[in-house]
């Protein structure tokens, strides 16, 4: 229907719609059914005057849903991209997180070790000056040793001229 309703048609049609006798209580004089046709051309003029106004918005309409769609779905991307990279962010700030707790631990435990570091050197420092004794100690020890066996043999000799009284 919308398609024999140009504005030719509707130009040539409002030349009788226009007309006094055109109308619906004057033709319904003459005739019940062409009162009714009558009523059914108004309204189709109406209509077609009516689309001709539409058409145009319901091709902006049209052309913006489309331009809507688009833009939702351009939206939907970027939210999951941001979506991505939050989860991206949230493993890097774990990882980060981790990183820096297992720095503090092995600072703690770096500066504990050279803590123990510096107090073996100092007690071995310490024994530094004790080495001198430690190796004539050593010395001595090794001339008893060899003298060891005279001495044994003297205090068996005393024993027993001593003997059991």
């Amino acid at each position: 229907k919308d398609a024999n309703l140009n504005d030719q048609m509707i130009s040539r049609v409002s030349k009788f719609t226009s007309l006094p006798e055109f109308e619906p209580e004057q033709v319904g004089k003459q005739s019940g059914a062409a009162k009714s046709l009558c009523l059914w051309v108004r309204a189709m003029v109406l209509y077609g005057r009516v689309a001709k106004n539409v058409a145009p918005k319901k091709a902006k309409l049209r052309q913006a849903t489309e331009t809507l769609s688009k833009k939702r779905a351009q939206y939907k991307a970027a939210q999951d991209e941001l979506q991505a990279v939050t989860d991206k962010m949230m493993v890097l700030k774990t990882k980060y997180d981790e990183s820096v707790s297992l720095k503090e631990r092995l600072l703690a435990e770096s500066a504990e070790l050279e803590a123990k570091l510096d107090r073996a050197q100092r007690l071995v420092g310490g024994l530094g000056g004790e080495r001198t004794r430690w190796d004539e100690s050593a010395t001595a020890l090794e001339a008893k040793t060899q003298q060891l066996i005279g001495d044994c043999a003297i205090s068996a000799a005393f024993l027993s001229y001593g003997g059991p009284f």
